[in-house]
């Protein structure tokens, strides 16, 4: 795609219509560049649309770019009753995406809410899913103390 293109691409992001700014921010998904990353995140935070935060969280996580691993982390609900966990396992799936380390501790906190609790079962194996994605030390110890407590229940 030309410049000329991706600038007026950029625009629609304002578009009063927001099946046309679902469908750019897709496109910036599959662009993958920065500045789509920044615009994305511009996005984001301002556009009030769940719908579009939504499908922004997914762009971000196809990009993987360590850029938007901090506005994920502060838009996950870490508070013990979750009221929406469709919104968290959005981001959790991005940042597993990502990668990144620095989002282990948040998504650690969010499996320790759950894990103890039946109905929560599915999202768990999904979390654990996107810790072992991001790897390191931390995420090893949890999910083996997670393996050995599971075993004494």
């Amino acid at each position: 795609m030309y410049q000329k293109e991706r600038d007026k691409l950029y625009l629609r992001l304002n578009d009063p219509y927001e099946f046309t700014r679902l469908r750019v921010v897709e496109a910036l998904g599959k662009i993958g560049s920065e500045k789509a990353v920044d615009a994305l995140i511009l996005t984001f935070l301002n556009d009030e649309s769940k719908s579009i935060q939504y499908y922004v969280i997914n762009s971000l996580g196809e990009i993987g770019s360590e850029k938007a691993v901090d506005i994920l982390i502060s838009a996950l609900d870490t508070q013990e009753d979750i009221q929406d966990y469709k919104w968290n396992r959005n981001i959790i799936n991005a940042l597993g995406k990502i990668g990144s380390e620095k989002a282990s501790s948040a998504i650690i906190s969010i499996l320790n809410n759950y894990v103890n609790d039946k109905r929560y079962d599915y999202c768990c194996r999904e979390i654990i899913e996107a810790l072992a994605n991001i790897g390191g030390q931390q995420v090893h110890d949890t999910l083996i103390h997670l393996l050995q407590s599971k075993k004494h229940t």
